[in-house]
């Protein structure tokens, strides 16, 4: 019996996690020799104008400016890419279920390892989770010892759980969401929420999208709260907390970007070039330029234009769904992808979610690549603005 192709590619989508620099690479070599490509709906082609456009600037300014490494480049246009690809993509419902098998397989290996901490102290590796001031429980890390990378798994969970209708799925996401140490991961449980209410009324998305700033607002603003009562920026001797890196990350990467060209970036206050960086400090965060923030990493490396056009992307893709599911409010497929959009992109102000890799390959499969031509098409026409909701 022949292995269905859509399953093999997230199969690859998934192992590729143990090693990007190759994984990556295989998927996409898989993906265009293996699936059919095609090219359907007006509204991609916007998609397809900006991303060139931002790909483009970004490359010009890295081959003339940057000292960055290629891999490093490669690690900054990969969720582009995958953008790209999915534009040429088309999934139908069977296919996108059988593709999503593995990312339930993932799930609940990752599950597991958690489950295990806190169960029987350690995972089955030995590994026995951290813990940092100001957290509820153990931040737990899931297979691969990242706590974000586990909450992302967890957050893909509860998508699919919507998506498949599995129940059982997405009560067992809520736990691994509820379980962990970090403080993100209830932040992620308040948006999912936030936005099933917000589209249950229908609101407008002036509505939905200012919910979305405002929210990121407020957790920005209790970042600085929460790292200022530390005393830390009072010059006492204090523990460096995350959000203390974080206030610091972004006041650094605020006052580089402000002192330098807004059209090209910084690349003259920083260490570049082929180097391992060490573990996260505040001399770290200083000394390599790291922003701790997606909008002003783009900034702070290539300049506003690559940063504005990441927002932009993430805005129109996320209406389209908004607009798409309001159409069609029994459609899980539709509510599945409008919620993701609208976690991923509250989320993107100050975490770092979107550029996880194996989100963003979820995000643009069922955002960009299933679609059911009938009722999506016939939307097209509000969504670029020719008539519709405001």
């Amino acid at each position: 019996m022949m292995i269905n192709k859509y399953f093999l590619f997230g199969l690859i989508v998934c192992l590729s996690t143990i090693s990007l620099k190759f994984g990556t690479i295989l998927a996409f070599i898989y993906a265009l020799l293996s699936l059919k490509l095609t090219w359907k709906g007006d509204y991609k082609q916007i998609i397809f104008i900006i991303i060139s456009i931002k790909l483009l600037w970004v490359i010009s300014v890295f081959i003339g400016l940057s000292s960055k490494t290629i891999y490093s480049l490669l690690q900054f246009i990969t969720p582009d890419a995958v953008l790209l690809l999915m534009l040429f993509i088309s999934i139908n419902k069977d296919n996108l279920d059988k593709f999503l098998l593995p990312f339930v397989g993932l799930f609940l290996i990752d599950l597991s390892f958690n489950l295990s901490i806190v169960m029987f102290g350690e995972d089955f590796f030995g590994r026995t989770g951290g813990f940092r001031p100001g957290d509820w429980l153990v931040r737990l890390g899931g297979i691969f010892d990242n706590t974000m990378f586990s909450i992302a798994i967890a957050t893909i969970g509860v998508i699919i759980g919507i998506l498949s209708r599995r129940r059982w799925l997405f009560i067992l996401a809520i736990i691994e969401l509820l379980i962990n140490g970090s403080q993100r991961a209830p932040l992620i449980l308040i948006i999912f929420t936030s936005g099933y209410i917000l589209f249950k009324m229908k609101s407008r998305l002036i509505l939905i999208f200012g919910t979305s700033f405002i929210f990121a607002a407020m957790v920005v603003l209790a970042t600085f709260y929460t790292a200022y009562q530390t005393g830390y920026f009072d010059n006492e001797d204090v523990f460096i907390t995350g959000n203390i890196l974080r206030v610091v990350a972004w006041t650094n990467a605020i006052d580089s970007i402000s002192l330098s060209n807004i059209l090209f970036g910084n690349h003259n206050d920083f260490i570049q070039g082929n180097i391992e960086i060490p573990g996260m400090s505040v001399n770290t965060i200083r000394d390599y330029g790291i922003a701790e923030s997606r909008y002003l990493q783009m900034t702070l490396d290539y300049g506003f234009i690559p940063a504005f056009l990441s927002y932009y992307v993430l805005y129109f893709i996320t209406k389209r769904d908004i607009v798409i599911y309001y159409s069609d409010t029994n459609n899980d497929v539709y509510l599945a992808r409008a919620l993701m959009g609208f976690v991923l992109f509250t989320e993107s102000f100050y975490g770092v979610l979107y550029g996880t890799y194996i989100i963003i390959f979820l995000f643009a499969i069922i955002s960009l690549g299933y679609e059911e031509r009938d009722v999506e098409r016939k939307m097209d026409s509000a969504i670029l603005g020719l008539e519709g909701i405001k």
